[in-house]
């Protein structure tokens, strides 16, 4: 369920948030540097892939298929 979330990019993620809370800072918390979505938590973050790689499931975001995510973020204004 949760990888489903992830590919349909609708976890409540910073970016989205900061639409219902302008107020809100946009970004990743684990590097400061990026906005947090969906594809930067799972595939750009340095910081969040580091906790990756160490994680005891043995999910890896490198060897996983996002190629829906960089569509929904190439078409995302």
């Amino acid at each position: 369920m949760f990888l489903w979330r992830v590919a349909s990019d609708i976890l409540p993620t910073k970016e989205k948030l900061t639409r219902f809370f302008p107020a809100m800072d946009p970004k990743c918390p684990l590097c400061d540097v990026s906005p947090e979505s969906s594809l930067h938590l799972f595939v750009y973050c340095h910081a969040a892939r580091f906790l990756w790689a160490g994680n005891v499931w043995g999910c890896r975001p490198n060897a996983m298929q996002f190629d829906c995510l960089v569509f929904v973020d190439r078409i995302e204004p």
